[in-house]
């Protein structure tokens, strides 16, 4: 390692650290404001996470998301305690708490934000989020009411209880998606029914 570099370790770690501590963050939440770091929640997520909507929906939520580079967060991570991301838990919780941020989004979108919100499998925090896509083209909540959602089979079809499309989980969706759904209605987070 040469001089510079030295002199610029010395001078690097207690500047990036006062700028950490500075509001140096800028979230388009609210008409936009700038932030210390530890007001922000961070975009941290893999490229087949459905980022830019999950981006919406927490804006609409009035959450103060920011978007950086990676490098960036790489240095935050470097010199800061901590920060918050978007991670599954973290948005059910928006999603709880402001249900207006995501109730008007269109089909597709709400698929992708059930899918983020079941990655974690933690089926017991997905009670009153009204995700869970049922025959008639509509969502419904999840809930421990005595309703029961019914997934049919080829031994049942759903055609035996004709009239009850919102009774039947909408098995137009991915493969992965209903397994999820399966795993949760076998946790009897929610009173699915397999017929």
């Amino acid at each position: 390692m040469d001089v510079i570099d030295q002199k610029w370790k010395r001078v690097q770690n207690p500047l990036l650290k006062l700028l950490c501590n500075g509001r140096v963050v800028y979230s388009p939440a609210q008409g936009g404001k700038w932030l210390n770091v530890e007001e922000a929640t961070f975009v941290k997520l893999p490229e087949n996470d459905p980022k830019e909507l999950l981006v919406r929906v927490f804006l609409a939520a009035n959450q103060n998301v920011a978007t950086l580079p990676d490098h960036v967060l790489r240095a935050l991570a470097l010199y800061t305690d901590s920060s918050t991301e978007i991670t599954p838990s973290l948005t059910r919780g928006v999603l709880r708490e402001t249900p207006s941020c995501y109730k008007s989004l269109g089909r597709l979108e709400k698929i992708q934000l059930l899918k983020f919100v079941l990655k974690d499998e933690k089926f017991s925090d997905l009670l009153e989020l009204e995700l869970l896509p049922v025959t008639n083209e509509r969502f419904i909540s999840f809930s421990n009411t005595d309703r029961a959602i019914y997934i049919s089979s080829s031994e049942h079809p759903r055609e035996l209880l004709p009239g009850l499309q919102d009774r039947f989980l909408d098995q137009d969706i991915d493969d992965s998606l209903f397994r999820s759904l399966q795993a949760v209605s076998k946790q009897g987070t929610r009173d699915m029914i397999r017929l």
